[in-house]
């Protein structure tokens, strides 16, 4: 019998959606998880007649757009990029996002100009690696790992969930856009304010492509009510068996 300890070995992290050997889909992990929160915890749009999209709060191409020395410091403090702590369900139609009040997961998440020349020449992917690349001193100086669980490691719960939720907050705030009409699916933060900016809603804009609803022209003819309707995506022979059955909101929540 031995008398020495053997040493674990680190486990190295993922920077790519491709999933480690031996490791589910991110996909598949992210619908396992919610189809435990609605059975347990509570009621989720997902699993309520509204098509969702799995996104990644720190992206691949984001991580891309880091310095090879960022990336492979990331690799080696065991960074899983396709963690359930960095993704969260975000409808992929527009009718289900002007149902929830959130924004819609669309497109590369890249755009020249929004409608109203707002914003020019915006890349999400861009503005996560700055975010990401704000943290490289702790990401270089932090150690590595033998922790299996990605909740259990440093460079997750210190560092770049942070990160991922600092995103999420952006997104939710409608400060960090996913596609150019962002804004359409605002809420009036107070529907008897005749000055509220978001005043009337736009949601949907009677549209599914962002062509179709660019400009504001448009409000949604059901005031972001799509109860009853089957949710489908423009594009895609998928149908939902059953219509939309969900409250009119929706807190976007990593993990689900």
């Amino acid at each position: 019998m031995s008398d020495t300890m053997e040493l674990e070995e680190p486990i190295k992290g993922n920077i790519t959606k491709k999933p480690e050997p031996g490791a589910p889909d991110y996909r598949k992990a992210w619908i396992a998880n919610v189809n435990k929160y609605n059975d347990k915890v509570k009621p989720h749009p997902f699993c309520h007649g509204i098509q969702m999209d799995t996104h990644h709060l720190i992206s691949e191409k984001a991580l891309e757009k880091c310095d090879k020395a960022l990336q492979e410091s990331l690799v080696d403090k065991g960074y899983n990029m396709n963690s359930l702590e960095n993704l969260v369900g975000i409808p992929a139609t527009f009718r289900g996002a002007c149902h929830l009040g959130t924004q819609v997961h669309r497109s590369d998440h890249k755009f020249k100009k929004n409608q109203f020349d707002e914003i020019l020449n915006y890349d999400y992917h861009e503005t996560i690696k700055d975010l990401v690349t704000e943290k490289k001193q702790d990401i270089n100086e932090c150690y590595g790992t033998t922790a299996t669980e990605e909740s259990e490691r440093y460079i997750h719960k210190e560092i770049m969930d942070k990160v991922s939720q600092k995103a999420l907050r952006r997104i939710s705030s409608f400060a960090l856009p996913l596609t150019s009409i962002h804004t359409n699916f605002q809420r009036p933060q107070d529907p008897q304010d005749p000055q509220d900016p978001q005043d009337p809603y736009i949601g949907c804009g009677e549209g599914e492509k962002v062509g179709e609803v660019k400009g504001g022209k448009n409000c949604c003819a059901n005031k972001g009510n799509h109860n009853g309707e089957i949710d489908t995506r423009p594009g895609s022979d998928f149908t939902l068996d059953s219509a939309i059955n969900f409250p009119q909101e929706w807190d976007l929540t990593r993990r689900i």
